[in-house]
């Protein structure tokens, strides 16, 4: 039985416009916490964060957590140190479901 899953993170701002990093494979093991973490620029620290699954455009974004707000599945949870410029998304008890492609995006 396989216990590792494999999910896709990168950043992009403004949704649906520039992807600003490169993707990234991130590996995590069902039951346990994963921490995703995205960089971002100096200049966009006070903007809103969101972590989207599957594809993020502006009309077609299924949102999983956004800064400010609680998530839907208390399962996921977002920081952001607006200092290092870093947001990092946190996904506890790993799920088979959990696996896909995920987006940090800042609008």
């Amino acid at each position: 039985m396989w216990n590792l899953l494999v999910l896709f993170a990168c950043m992009i701002t403004a949704v649906g416009s520039d992807v600003v990093g490169t993707p990234t494979s991130v590996f995590g093991y069902r039951k346990r916490r994963l921490d995703i973490r995205c960089l971002y620029k100096f200049g966009y620290e006070t903007n809103s964060k969101y972590f989207c699954k599957g594809e993020c455009f502006f009309q077609n974004k299924n949102i999983i957590i956004e800064s400010g707000s609680p998530a839907e599945d208390e399962r996921f949870s977002l920081t952001d140190d607006t200092t290092a410029r870093v947001v990092t998304v946190s996904i506890t008890d790993l799920r088979t479901e959990d696996e896909g492609k995920y987006w940090c995006v800042i609008t």
